[in-house]
């Protein structure tokens, strides 16, 4: 039995209410039993084997149901019962009172076959809860003999707005409640020690949809979380049904594929399971692996680029790598080194045998200007194909002191819960992506816990509950810690700059735990850009844009006469204490802006289809010049 239960199954005999939440969209299974269950029906189980045997289903929609004739003659004198304590209170509310409601629902002597429903009287929420608050205090009275009852409210979610606004009729219907059970009788008799009691149970996905005042210092409450599968129940479940797991690898429980496979379902409901197992016996005669078929079900994809790559891939990578950033060599390898190792399988061992981590985390640390968000979206590139593969996000903008909310969404009732949150809508539409996340050190503080729980369990629950996996990602960190205090001939420059990270995190943010899920190793400085060597290679790239779109759109040719002597005139005067960064200004002030006026000016569009231009200095001016030649 999970630990749930045997709380569930404590608290009931002796509290007046209980809150269950959490898992409680999910199925469960009674013990030799091969069908599972909804959540209603399982405690139902539950509380009868404990002595309960008249429990009320209560909805909006349906109002009470699963009534014997007894529930029902009980609950039929409640409804009588309350409308007189109502206008006891108010003699002239009868005379705007509906007429009498038939409760005779026509069920004989036989106990009813299918759920019924007493009728509107108890689909009103504020009645129904008027309901209870008599049927609990109705106990106290003399006289009193009708059997202990459980009321299960369904879809607790559905009853309460936004917590801190709640409405006129959610106040009094809150009031309703509380009263109910503050008011219900606490003996201490023998023969009511021996029994149980009215009991109300509250059933909810998610605890904060329940207004705090109801359970908070309330001795009568008793608030269960109900979490999902752990490891033990998941092996038990597979165990039971892994045969019918249609993949290409037949699994058996107790091999070393059977006990990857319960890792890799980590996260999962009962409910998941049961659908990935019917997934699998929808592809037809194609059988994947149960890797593959964990991701199609996640992500809704067959091929993963992961998979994709291979060793004479990852072997280009350096080079790859190396065209689009300059200077930053020893990254480079520390990055190929990560991405081999995600690709071998073996990411995030140190942490956790589940590989569910993300495939690879960094932390680049240095001056602005000197590559760091290039580097990622050239790691974007190689890995996903594309360039918008890198989702980056500014932390500068999420500074403040609920921007954490930004990122996974607003709790339920607050404003922009619907839409969800940045970065897990963004992981949920784009599951293989790199994750950028510039300037982290100037994010609020509370962000901070959810990249630890990022780094730590690969995946994020939003502000709706749903859980997003970054276990397809690269996560990256930048930050400019230190830049301003390491000097730029500093032979020691990045053992500084890694020492300035650790004094941030450690002594000023108070965060080591966040530092040491990071790793040291994967803290890496990138180096000033002084060489001019380097400068000019990242000047010679910059004009990459330029030929490509040339040859795109008119199938132009861009030449140079003396490359060198170009690129020496294009840094002429540059100011390295912004990196590379201003390079690009440089490119597009002496280069393209020019080159387009002169385009423009002396050619028709038709006239420059297939010519070449040719840029050079101009010995007079010492100026970059360019000579147009047409086909023609």
């Amino acid at each position: 039995m999970a630990n749930w239960e045997e709380s569930f199954k404590t608290q009931a005999q002796i509290k007046r209410a209980i809150i269950l939440h959490g898992n409680t969209q999910d199925i469960f299974f009674q013990s030799n039993k091969q069908t599972g269950t909804p959540i209603i029906p399982y405690i139902q189980n539950i509380l009868n084997g404990i002595g309960w045997n008249q429990i009320v289903v209560w909805n909006q929609l349906e109002g009470a149901r699963g009534l014997t004739p007894e529930a029902q003659n009980d609950l039929s004198e409640d409804v009588q019962a309350s409308v007189q304590d109502s206008t006891a209170a108010d003699p002239s509310a009868m005379q705007n009172t509906a007429p009498p409601i038939d409760l005779d629902l026509g069920l004989g002597s036989e106990p009813a076959a299918t759920p019924t429903s007493i009728g509107e009287s108890t689909r009103d929420a504020a009645g129904f809860f008027n309901i209870l608050r008599h049927r609990f205090t109705a106990q106290n009275q003399p006289g009193h003999r009708r059997n202990p009852t459980v009321y299960i409210i369904d879809g607790g979610d559905a009853l309460f707005g936004n917590s801190n606004a709640l409405s006129e009729a959610e106040r009094v219907q809150l009031l309703q409640l509380g009263n109910a059970l503050r008011d219900s009788e606490c003996s201490l008799d023998n023969d009511q020690l021996e029994s149980v009691e009215d009991l109300l149970i509250i059933i909810t996905p998610r605890q904060a949809l329940i207004p705090p005042r109801f359970y908070q210092d309330n001795p009568s409450v008793e608030v269960v979380n109900i979490p999902k599968p752990d490891r033990k129940e998941r092996e038990k479940f597979m165990s039971k049904f892994c045969h019918q797991l249609w993949v290409s690898e037949p699994l058996h429980p107790g091999t070393r594929d059977f006990q990857e496979l319960v890792d890799s379902l980590d996260g999962f409901t009962v409910r998941d399971m049961q659908q990935l197992i019917r997934l699998s016996h929808k592809l037809g005669h194609e059988r994947l692996s149960f890797k593959r078929l964990i991701q199609l079900y996640r992500f809704g994809e067959k091929k993963s680029p992961w998979e994709e790559l291979n060793h004479d891939r990852l072997k280009q990578l350096g080079e790859e790598l190396k065209n689009s950033v300059k200077g930053q060599d020893h990254i480079i390898d520390k990055v190929q080194n990560v991405l081999i190792k995600a690709f071998m399988g073996l990411s995030g061992l140190q942490h956790s045998g589940r590989q569910q981590m993300p495939k690879g985390i960094f932390f680049f640390v240095g001056p602005t200007g000197v590559g760091k968000t290039e580097m990622a979206k050239a790691i974007a590139r190689f890995l996903f194909g594309e360039e918008e593969a890198c989702i980056r996000f500014d932390m500068s903008e999420f500074s403040t002191e609920h921007s954490d909310q930004r990122l996974v969404g607003a709790p339920p009732g607050y404003v922009g819960y619907e839409e969800g949150g940045q970065l897990t809508n963004a992981v949920r539409q784009r599951p293989f992506s790199v994750l950028l996340f510039d300037e982290i050190e100037k994010a609020n503080t509370k962000i901070f816990d959810k990249f630890l729980q990022i780094l730590e369990d690969g995946r994020l629950t939003d502000g709706k509950g749903d859980t997003v996996s970054f276990s397809e990602s690269v996560i990256i960190f930048t930050s400019n810690i230190g830049a301003s205090e390491v000097e730029v001939d500093d032979p020691n420059a990045h053992e500084a700059f890694i020492s300035a990270v650790k004094e941030k995190f450690v002594k000023e943010m108070k965060r080591p735990e966040l530092l040491n899920r990071i790793g040291e190793k994967n803290i890496l400085p990138f180096n000033f850009l002084t060489d001019e060597n380097v400068l000019l290679k990242i000047a010679a790239s910059k004009l990459m844009p330029l030929r490509q779109k040339l040859d795109e759109k008119y199938s132009m040719k861009l030449e140079f006469k003396n490359e060198e002597a170009v690129l020496r005139r294009l840094l002429k005067g540059f100011n390295t204490a912004n990196g590379g960064r201003g390079i690009a200004n440089r490119v597009n002030d002496l280069i393209i802006e020019p080159l387009a006026m002169q385009m423009f000016e002396e050619f028709e569009t038709d006239e420059l289809h297939g010519a070449t231009v040719t840029v050079y200095l101009n010995e007079k001016t010492s100026e970059i010049d360019f000579m147009i030649k047409p086909v023609f």
